[in-house]
């Protein structure tokens, strides 16, 4: 169960299966946002049953494979085929025998895109201080900056909830675009519980996230000294993956 469904007390659903159109579109009507089982059971059924477990093999057949890979090539009408959680082929057309089928006719299936640089904490401000300076420089134009506006006004209202809340959602919208994987430069280190919920927003997610442990302020912060229970707690497995 996410920290959402703890929050609202929805035992047994989980909100981090509405796409991010949906969670946008409900945050706009202003209605809470509570995932309900029969919700989350159209989800699942989406998938096929088992993917990414060891052995399961599924063949994504029919789509425009874009490989980015010049030994690989491009297909106009091509197949990916899965087993467990590696791509093992990329071929014009794969037998692939009991594999689960997935129909990608009019699609295009390529590699997820990689984002070098986000902010996810700051979901919520999406949008925000469009025009503005990085840092007030002096002239009245910079009054209005990201440091003393976004860093050390709107940041320091965040409590661990919300940190949560933006990782969550600002994965899950990244995922909606075809972002599969986040270098995310973290900033909203006021405490070590604001810590511990930005990686679990972005382990709740899903998706591959390298968390950039990096600045905290105020009485409760304990930045960069809680480096070390960090590692300990969330980041001691040997391949150090968040997710």
């Amino acid at each position: 169960m996410c920290r959402i469904c703890k929050l609202q007390g929805t035992a047994g659903s989980c909100s981090t299966q509405w796409t991010a159109t949906e969670i946008l579109a409900q945050q706009a009507a202003g209605i809470a946002i509570s995932a309900s089982s029969k919700a989350q059971a159209a989800a699942e059924a989406s998938l096929p049953s088992g993917i990414g477990e060891a052995g399961r093999r599924v063949l994504i057949k029919g789509g425009v494979v874009l490989s980015m890979d010049p030994a690989v090539g491009n297909f106009a009408v091509g197949d990916v085929l899965i087993e467990g959680a590696r791509i093992i082929e990329v071929g014009a057309s794969i037998d692939a025998g009991d594999a689960v089928v997935v129909d990608a006719s009019g699609k295009i299936v390529m590699p997820g895109l990689i984002d070098t640089h986000h902010h996810q904490f700051e979901t919520v401000l999406r949008g925000q201080l469009a025009n503005a300076i990085l840092i007030n420089d002096g002239r009245p134009s910079s009054a209005n900056n990201y440091y003393q506006s976004v860093l050390q006004t709107f940041s320091m209202g965040y409590s661990p909830d919300d940190v949560y809340i933006n990782e969550l959602f600002g994965s899950i919208a990244q995922l909606d675009a075809g972002v599969t994987t986040v270098m995310d430069v973290s900033q909203i280190h006021h405490s070590p519980e604001h810590s511990d919920a930005a990686i679990e927003g972005l382990r709740d997610a899903g998706r591959r996230s390298v968390f950039g442990y990096f600045e905290g302020w105020g009485e409760g912060a304990r930045y960069p000294g809680d480096a070390a229970r960090i590692r300990r707690e969330h980041f001691a497995t040997d391949d150090q993956l968040l997710t």
